[in-house]
């Protein structure tokens, strides 16, 4: 009996709306875990984490309104600690929604005045790409209308040059 019950809970629980299921997601912290959590439930999270770019910039935009002591977009990748091995362990999903936000953010109100990369937030190397997503994630944000990949003196394509991936700046 009770093996029944579990099945016909699974069932209601595969039948969520969209919307519920996203705001679900969307209370999760930005982390290497949401790839697990993904792999967890194929059915109701996959699909958003694993692909949905658009979700992700969503998902991090949520966060950041939610805490109000992060001012900027720089604050909330520091407070996050979204750098480095970091972040190159989330899904290509949100990496590339993290990088789309990023290209659009202004400089970090003191970028200028930090001599070293390892405490400068807008520094290229705090978010590394291989070569084959580096080229993935330009043709994901050249083809989205929504992002103005030339924005902030062309960042993207700045850091994507300094870092080497001429590929991506091709």
């Amino acid at each position: 009996m009770l093996g029944a019950r579990n099945n016909t809970a699974a069932a209601h629980v595969s039948r969520l709306p969209a919307e519920v299921v996203q705001d679900v997601v969307a209370q999760l912290p930005i982390t290497h875990q949401l790839r697990h959590v993904a792999l967890a439930s194929k059915s109701l999270f996959s699909q958003l984490i694993l692909a949905d770019v658009e979700f992700a910039r969503i998902h991090l935009r949520a966060l950041r309104q939610r805490n109000a002591q992060w001012r900027s977009l720089w604050d909330v990748l520091d407070a996050l600690r979204i750098r480095g091995d970091a972040f190159a362990c989330l899904p290509l999903s949100y990496r590339i929604g993290i990088y789309a936000e990023i290209i659009l953010e202004s400089d970090w109100a003191h970028a200028e005045l930090v001599s070293s990369s390892d405490f400068n937030l807008m520094w290229f190397e705090r978010w590394p790409w291989t070569d084959g997503a580096a080229l993935r994630m330009c043709r994901h944000l050249l083809a989205v209308p929504s992002i103005n990949i030339a924005s902030e003196k062309n960042r993207l394509f700045r850091w994507m040059a300094r870092s080497g991936k001429l590929d991506a700046v091709r």
